[in-house]
């Protein structure tokens, strides 16, 4: 049980600023894929293929 009355409002803050985050991080991964598309279907690559050579490339 909660103890205090503000203990519920630091959780649903906590919660609110995690699903806020994850939003976030769904949105940036998205663009990061939709920008790398069109150079990847310009080398005809494979997403295995461009993203290893994204990595392994210094």
């Amino acid at each position: 049980m909660i103890s205090s009355p503000y203990l519920g409002v630091v959780a649903m803050v906590f919660i609110a600023v995690g699903i806020l985050a994850a939003a976030v991080a769904v949105g940036v991964l998205i663009e990061f894929f939709a920008r790398n598309r069109r150079d990847r279907l310009a080398r005809h690559e494979s997403m295995r293929t461009h993203y290893r050579r994204m990595v392994l490339t210094p």
